[in-house]
């Protein structure tokens, strides 16, 4: 899911059935996104995506320990 800038995914309707989105696994490719990655977890845990990966590509801010503290896996 692309999520543009101030959009909820928890707006954004999900065709997956909830069991399907228990044991997917989301991964996520992040840059320099501290102050958004928190919010964009949170969405995906309340969309039913429980497990999340973050991919920090060499970003020079605290997007990954901001997304480990929220329980992206990093």
């Amino acid at each position: 899911m692309q999520r543009d800038h101030g959009e909820s995914l928890a707006r954004t309707p999900v065709s997956l059935p909830a069991e399907t989105r228990k044991g997917a696994c989301v991964v996520i490719a992040a840059f320099n996104e501290e102050a958004t990655i928190e919010g964009v977890l949170a969405d995906l845990r309340n969309a039913g995506f429980p497990r999340v990966v973050v991919v920090d590509d060499g970003s020079k801010d605290r997007t990954r320990a901001r997304a480990h503290a929220a329980g992206a896996i990093t």
